[in-house]
């Protein structure tokens, strides 16, 4: 299932090589189960960690938490809000890599999201798991 991601970040650099990138994003993330499509939507606070091997190239991992907004399930004979089944919190580990061209300000990433909780209310063990790819216009403050 495609679907996306947009918001906000911010790099601090720490040391020549670590930043750290406090994140606010509005995320879709979805499963198809059969005939069945799952669509979330969250928003999710990710406090990445960067390490640059290289000048452009970053590495990434950090903690992610997302908080439900809506959840629906649509099929070929139903569409309908199914929000109660959801629990309302999901954590997270993002790990990815990319790269930052800071001289024309365009970062281009792509990461995984693992869930570390259970996201239905009856605690089955389905948890999200979504890859990423991101595209940013970057400047400095």
């Amino acid at each position: 299932m495609a679907a996306l991601h947009i918001g906000g970040v911010a790099e601090i650099e720490i040391v020549d090589m670590f930043s750290v990138q406090p994140e606010l994003l509005f995320s879709v993330k979805g499963a198809i189960l059969g005939d069945t499509k799952l669509v979330n939507s969250y928003i999710s606070m990710p406090i990445m960690g960067k390490f640059y091997p290289i000048d452009i190239l970053y590495i990434e991992a950090g903690p992610e938490i997302g908080f439900l907004i809506s959840a629906n399930e649509k099929s070929n004979s139903n569409n309908f809000k199914n929000t109660d089944s959801y629990k309302t919190v999901d954590m997270g580990l993002g790990f990815g890599a990319g790269v930052n061209l800071r001289d024309i300000g365009l970062s281009l990433g792509l990461r995984y999201n693992a869930g570390l909780s259970n996201i239905f209310v009856d605690n089955s063990r389905i948890k999200n798991g979504v890859f990423q790819i991101s595209a940013a216009y970057t400047f400095e403050l």
